[in-house]
């Protein structure tokens, strides 16, 4: 009997477990920044090359790049035509001199055109081959020579 009591009263004072989404995010001024989660327990980095998936409510391993923000004011894009069929021409216009970095990739982040130097002053035109790939959205990334993409240009190739 005083087992059973026991029993009874304990019962009204545990309860389950119950899990929420819940985050508490970011902390910062206008220099610093802190990232912290409160509980949680599983997230997942993968990597594959130069590209990096993360899972979970919080991201761990966030990098900052810092990006030429003058080099849109420095440099005028132009990626024609777009659509493209065989042939797509990227031209760089600019004001002084830049060594760029230029490849192609697929929207999985496939490199169909591997990153090949560019350097740049007035104007530079690059042309790119297309017939060997199939349909489908690419894009054309522009990046200094650490290979930090600057820029990126979308297009399509049709048949």
């Amino acid at each position: 009997m005083i087992f059973s009591l026991y029993l009874f009263f304990l019962g009204g004072i545990i309860s389950a477990q119950s899990l929420s989404r819940q985050v508490i995010g970011s902390l910062g001024g206008v220099k610093s920044e802190l990232s912290f989660t409160v509980g949680e327990s599983v997230i997942n980095t993968g990597q594959s090359g130069s590209f990096i998936l993360t899972q979970g409510f919080h991201q761990s391993n966030q990098n900052s790049v810092n990006i030429d923000k003058d080099l849109e004011a420095l440099v005028n894009f132009k990626l024609f035509p777009n659509p493209a069929k065989d042939l797509i021409n990227l031209e760089l216009q600019t004001s002084r001199p830049l060594n760029l970095q230029v490849s192609i990739i697929d929207i999985r982040g496939r490199e169909i055109h591997p990153a090949s130097p560019m350097e740049v002053f007035e104007i530079e035109r690059k042309s790119f081959d297309l017939s060997n790939i199939s349909s489908g959205i690419y894009v054309v990334q522009i990046m200094n020579q650490k290979g930090q993409v600057l820029h990126s240009l979308k297009f399509k190739r049709v048949d």
